[in-house]
């Protein structure tokens, strides 16, 4: 918000904003102290030794970019990425595997419960058969 009086711009808020009342400058802040990041204790893993702890959209998502690195002939990580092929692989067959038998004991779970509940229902229909 300006005001135009005689030829000039004058702000109403900027009034004496930046001058010092002392005339002296402030006093200089003290320099902030650098902390250096703590060491760490394990030295960076390869990425074949974070492929089992990597989720399975991690997993997929570097398999996809090996295979295209793998296949390229001008990328300098080609021989890294064919290196990795198998072991991605390996990876996700046994994680296929492992969901293949999660699901498999879910299966026989549900079919074990269903049985007790179907002779459950026999049982009472039974007796109040018997009773009726």
């Amino acid at each position: 918000m300006t005001t135009r009086t005689g030829g000039k711009n004058k702000s109403k808020f900027a009034v004496s904003r930046w001058k010092s009342t002392s005339g002296e400058h402030p006093a200089p802040k003290a320099p902030k102290a650098v902390t250096p990041p703590p060491p760490t204790a394990t030295p960076p893993v390869s990425l074949s030794e974070r492929l089992p702890g990597m989720s399975d959209a991690e997993l997929l998502t570097l398999d996809r970019n090996a295979h295209r690195v793998a296949e390229s002939d001008t990328d300098r990580k080609q021989a890294q990425a064919v290196e990795l092929l198998p072991l991605i692989a390996a990876e996700l067959d046994a994680r296929k595997s492992a969901k293949a038998e999660a699901s498999a004991d879910k299966k026989k779970i549900a079919a074990a419960k269903r049985a007790s509940t179907r002779a459950a229902n026999l049982a009472r229909k039974a007796e109040e058969k018997e009773a009726g």
